[in-house]
């Protein structure tokens, strides 16, 4: 339910954190995180070519589309790299305008040419730091690395349009407030808990990150994944405040199961399993 999630909030940032502190197992953590999303993903075989990498990315494809359903507006994707999602959108929804963007110009010109059938799909070479929308619509970010969530944010606020990104790299997030970034934690409503959200939220997420895999015990390495991915949900519970402050109904939801099977037996899923959504108040 849209707005309905308790931990959208100053106290469920602040119970998310504590547990942490608290030194719950993983398995506990575990449950409760999966807990946490809106799920209506429909469990079936998988019948796509390709590696495992480019099965999970197109779960995570199949997952988003499912959120597009019932918009009627044009659709930007920002950093749309390959515009493999670009391109599953366009054919999905061949009644919309769907635009490609990515500050590569070689993967634009690759995108125009291998695409170039696709007569509702259009692709452009442009800088998100700098883009501006003049009509509003949906605008989508799979793998918003790092900074780029929060741009992809600020371009649907400005143009008055829907938002749905499935954030990644979290490492990548500047701590220092530089000419195309912000001050952390965005929301109003967590200022209150900014020391902890710079010092050790953020710093605990580039952390795990960095070093997982590196360990020689399994048991400790998953612990150390659950941690990563509640510090990194307690990044994007700002995020979707922020969005709220503004007037947005927002959402967070799965797009991805944890498990995938194949021909070949069961998979696992990127950890990269949900994603934010929000939407203008009109």
């Amino acid at each position: 339910m849209l707005n309905q999630n308790p931990l959208i909030s100053l106290e469920g940032t602040k119970y998310l954190f504590s547990l942490l502190l608290k030194g719950i197992s993983k398995t506990d953590l575990m449950s409760l995180f999966d807990s946490l999303f809106e799920k209506d993903i429909t469990k079936r075989k998988e019948c796509y070519d390709g590696s495992i990498k480019e099965k999970r990315k197109q779960n995570q494809i199949n997952g988003l589309l499912k959120l597009i359903e019932g918009n009627k507006r044009r659709i930007f994707e920002i950093g749309c790299g390959n515009g493999l999602l670009t391109y599953n959108i366009a054919k999905r929804y061949s009644e919309l305008d769907v635009v490609g963007l990515d500050n590569n110009p070689a993967l634009i010109e690759k995108c125009r040419q291998k695409f170039k059938e696709t007569k509702n799909l259009i692709f452009i070479t442009e800088d998100a730091h700098a883009l501006k929308i003049d009509n509003s619509g949906l605008v989508i970010s799979l793998h918003g690395c790092g900074d780029l969530s929060d741009r992809v944010i600020d371009i649907a606020e400005q143009s008055k349009s829907d938002v749905i990104i499935a954030p990644c790299c979290y490492s990548k997030i500047k701590r220092k407030v530089l000419d195309y970034t912000h001050q952390l934690p965005r929301s109003k409503e967590l200022q209150s808990f900014r020391e902890d959200f710079i010092k050790k939220v953020l710093i605990n997420t580039s952390k795990y990150e960095n070093q997982l895999g590196r360990f020689r015990d399994k048991s400790e390495s998953r612990l150390d994944e659950v941690h990563k991915e509640i510090y990194r949900l307690i990044v994007n519970i700002d995020r979707l405040i922020y969005l709220k402050e503004k007037g947005y109904q927002v959402e967070i939801k799965a797009i991805t199961s944890k498990y995938f099977e194949d021909e070949k037996g069961m998979h696992k899923n990127s950890p990269m399993r949900y994603a934010l959504i929000g939407k203008v108040t009109r």
